[in-house]
């Protein structure tokens, strides 16, 4: 029996004081929960409200430690274009998801 492994995600967060977190997560939407709530990292806790800005599918956890570190050396500058582009790309694709129709029977 082949035991499935999760896939890992590189995420960034923006801090409410324009600064930037960067980790790693098998469970991101848990992760950026936990962070928006305090009992994420010690930098974000001080940061808060907190917003997912950057995430990205890697693979394994070795794969995403190693993106992370290279993340993390990233200028402010570039940081901020990441994430200019990818919450550009997630709004054209809201622009571009169907809308659904309201349920039978609902005046909406």
């Amino acid at each position: 029996m082949v035991k499935e492994t999760k896939s890992w995600f590189l995420y960034m967060l923006r801090c409410a004081d324009g600064s930037f977190y960067t980790g790693i997560s098998n469970r991101l939407a848990v992760r950026v929960q936990n962070h928006s709530r305090g009992r994420g990292a010690r930098y974000t806790k001080t940061r808060l409200p907190v917003e997912l800005v950057f995430s990205r599918k890697i693979g394994t956890y070795p794969q995403a430690l190693r993106r992370e570190r290279r993340h993390k050396q990233k200028t402010h500058r570039a940081k901020m274009k990441l994430a200019e582009k990818w919450l550009g790309a997630r709004a054209r694709e809201k622009k571009r998801a169907p809308k659904k129709s309201p349920p039978a029977g609902s005046m909406g």
